[in-house]
C-alpha cells in the first residue's frame, strides 16, 4: 500500500490483476498485531504500476486503527 487515507488507497507491486469497479477484501496485518484487518473495497481505477480502491466495507474501529498504523508510519519517514 502506498497512500492511505481514510477513505482509500493505491496499491502498488499487485500479485493478482485488478479491473475497475472489481469488488475486492484487503487482508493487513498490522506490525505486531495478531489481528489481521479485514476491509472491503471497490477498484477505482488501474494503470500500469497501481491501482487506486476506495474502502467500502469499513467500521469505525478498523478505521481508526489505519490511521493509527498509518500515521506512525509516516511519522517515522520524518527527519529529526
Amino acid at each position: 500500500i502506498d497512500n492511505v487515507s481514510s477513505g482509500g488507497c493505491a496499491m502498488s507491486e499487485l500479485t493478482v490483476p485488478l479491473s475497475s469497479n472489481e469488488k475486492i477484501l484487503i487482508l493487513l496485518k498490522l506490525e505486531n498485531d495478531e489481528n489481521v484487518v479485514e476491509i472491503g473495497a471497490r477498484v477505482l481505477r488501474v494503470d500500469k504500476r497501481q491501482a487506486a480502491v476506495q474502502f467500502s466495507n469499513i467500521d469505525d474501529d478498523k478505521r481508526a486503527q489505519l490511521v493509527k498504523f498509518f500515521a506512525k508510519k509516516q511519522k517515522a519517514r520524518l527527519p529529526g
